[in-house]
Protein backbone atom coordinates (compact mmCIF):
# COMPACT_ATOMS: atom_id res chain seq x y z
CA UNK A 1 0.00 0.00 0.00
CA UNK A 2 1.60 3.42 -0.99
CA UNK A 3 1.17 6.02 1.03
CA UNK A 4 -0.81 9.39 0.23
CA UNK A 5 2.12 12.44 0.21
CA UNK A 6 -0.16 15.08 -0.75
CA UNK A 7 0.73 15.17 -4.18
CA UNK A 8 -2.50 15.40 -5.84
CA UNK A 9 -4.35 12.64 -8.28
CA UNK A 10 -1.85 10.88 -10.65
CA UNK A 11 -1.69 12.26 -14.21
CA UNK A 12 -4.29 11.40 -16.87
CA UNK A 13 -2.58 8.74 -19.84
CA UNK A 14 -4.31 11.13 -22.54
CA UNK A 15 -3.21 10.48 -25.86
CA UNK A 16 -2.33 13.53 -28.67
CA UNK A 17 -4.94 13.87 -30.74
CA UNK A 18 -4.90 12.18 -34.31
CA UNK A 19 -5.38 15.17 -37.16
CA UNK A 20 -6.73 13.81 -40.66
CA UNK A 21 -3.58 14.62 -43.57
CA UNK A 22 -4.12 17.05 -45.50
CA UNK A 23 -5.23 16.25 -49.31
CA UNK A 24 -2.73 16.37 -51.80
CA UNK A 25 -5.36 15.47 -54.39
CA UNK A 26 -6.68 18.63 -56.27
CA UNK A 27 -9.52 17.55 -57.14
CA UNK A 28 -10.95 16.52 -53.85
CA UNK A 29 -8.64 19.17 -51.49
CA UNK A 30 -8.99 19.33 -47.62
CA UNK A 31 -11.97 21.82 -46.64
CA UNK A 32 -12.73 23.72 -43.81
CA UNK A 33 -15.87 25.46 -42.03
CA UNK A 34 -16.01 28.37 -40.06
CA UNK A 35 -11.82 29.09 -40.53
CA UNK A 36 -11.36 33.04 -38.69
CA UNK A 37 -9.90 34.90 -41.90
CA UNK A 38 -9.41 38.79 -42.36
CA UNK A 39 -7.61 41.05 -44.72
CA UNK A 40 -6.51 44.56 -44.60
CA UNK A 41 -6.96 47.30 -47.19
CA UNK A 42 -3.67 46.10 -48.96
CA UNK A 43 -5.29 42.37 -49.23
CA UNK A 44 -2.60 40.92 -46.52
CA UNK A 45 -3.21 40.10 -43.03
CA UNK A 46 -0.30 42.67 -41.76
CA UNK A 47 -2.37 46.01 -41.03
CA UNK A 48 -5.52 46.97 -38.91
CA UNK A 49 -8.47 44.29 -40.21
CA UNK A 50 -10.67 45.75 -43.15
CA UNK A 51 -13.32 42.88 -43.49
CA UNK A 52 -13.22 39.64 -41.91
CA UNK A 53 -15.10 37.06 -41.05
CA UNK A 54 -15.30 33.01 -40.91
CA UNK A 55 -14.48 30.93 -44.24
CA UNK A 56 -15.36 27.25 -45.12
CA UNK A 57 -13.91 26.01 -48.52
CA UNK A 58 -11.07 24.09 -49.56
CA UNK A 59 -7.24 25.36 -48.00
CA UNK A 60 -3.59 24.52 -48.87
CA UNK A 61 -0.98 22.49 -46.77
CA UNK A 62 -0.74 25.88 -44.34
CA UNK A 63 -4.26 26.22 -43.73
CA UNK A 64 -4.89 28.74 -45.79
CA UNK A 65 -8.12 29.27 -47.84
CA UNK A 66 -7.42 28.16 -51.07
CA UNK A 67 -9.81 27.62 -53.92
CA UNK A 68 -13.41 28.94 -54.33
CA UNK A 69 -15.44 29.80 -50.85
CA UNK A 70 -17.41 31.38 -48.88
CA UNK A 71 -16.86 34.10 -46.04
CA UNK A 72 -19.21 34.30 -43.52
CA UNK A 73 -18.93 38.23 -42.88
CA UNK A 74 -18.59 39.89 -39.40
CA UNK A 75 -20.82 42.54 -39.08
CA UNK A 76 -22.92 41.95 -42.24
CA UNK A 77 -26.28 40.70 -40.88
CA UNK A 78 -24.92 37.00 -40.90
CA UNK A 79 -24.53 37.69 -44.59
CA UNK A 80 -22.51 34.67 -46.68
CA UNK A 81 -20.69 35.98 -49.69
CA UNK A 82 -18.72 33.79 -51.90
CA UNK A 83 -15.09 34.62 -53.29
CA UNK A 84 -11.64 32.97 -54.62
CA UNK A 85 -8.89 32.76 -52.50
CA UNK A 86 -5.29 31.92 -53.06
CA UNK A 87 -2.42 30.84 -50.92
CA UNK A 88 -4.86 32.49 -47.63
CA UNK A 89 -5.23 35.96 -50.59
CA UNK A 90 -8.75 36.77 -51.70
CA UNK A 91 -7.71 36.81 -55.73
CA UNK A 92 -11.85 38.19 -56.36
CA UNK A 93 -14.27 40.04 -55.61
CA UNK A 94 -16.48 38.92 -52.51
CA UNK A 95 -20.20 38.49 -54.19
CA UNK A 96 -23.42 37.83 -52.81
CA UNK A 97 -25.77 36.29 -54.70
CA UNK A 98 -28.69 38.90 -54.04
CA UNK A 99 -26.30 41.72 -54.58
CA UNK A 100 -23.14 43.30 -55.85
CA UNK A 101 -19.87 43.33 -55.25
CA UNK A 102 -18.53 43.69 -51.24
CA UNK A 103 -15.00 43.80 -51.46
CA UNK A 104 -12.02 42.75 -53.25
CA UNK A 105 -8.86 43.23 -55.34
Amino acid sequence: QTEDKGLGPPPLNISPLQFSPLSQDENNPTSVVNLPWWMDKDGDQKGEEQIGGHYTGPINELLQPHGRGELLVKGARCQTFHGAWKNGKLVTPLTDLSTDVLSGP
